[in-house]
């Protein structure tokens, strides 16, 4: 399993295959050439997340990453087309997983690191 999460997290750093907004664990399998059924497991087994928590997260940080850069460069930020950059691709699945990931709306987020 070690060895399927260090492939996994090798390619979405690279790859940045989280930022498809129509990425499923078939097309992820198919890009990274691992079977579905062996990602599941490892991602539900070895750190306990399910598929899209884990994608997810990587979107929600490259949100955040987004907006700080931003912010460093005193530039204007829309909150929502970063978010479809980053790989969500509805407002409210956004806002849902940004909350359950950081513990912040959006927009608290933001107002923090202004």
């Amino acid at each position: 399993m070690m060895e399927i999460w260090d492939k996994l997290e090798s390619s979405m750093k690279n790859e940045e295959y989280f930022k498809d907004t129509e990425l499923t664990l078939d097309k992820l399998a198919s890009l990274v050439g691992i079977n579905k059924y062996r990602i599941s497991e490892t991602l539900n087994h070895y750190v306990n997340k399910p598929f899209y928590t884990y994608i997810n997260e990587y979107r929600v940080n490259s949100f955040k990453d987004r907006i700080e850069r931003a912010v460093e460069r005193d530039l204007e930020v829309n909150m929502l087309t970063t978010a479809y950059a980053s790989g969500f691709n509805s407002k409210s699945t956004f806002n849902k997983y940004f909350k359950e990931i950081t513990g912040l709306t959006p927009s608290n987020f933001y107002k923090q690191i202004q």
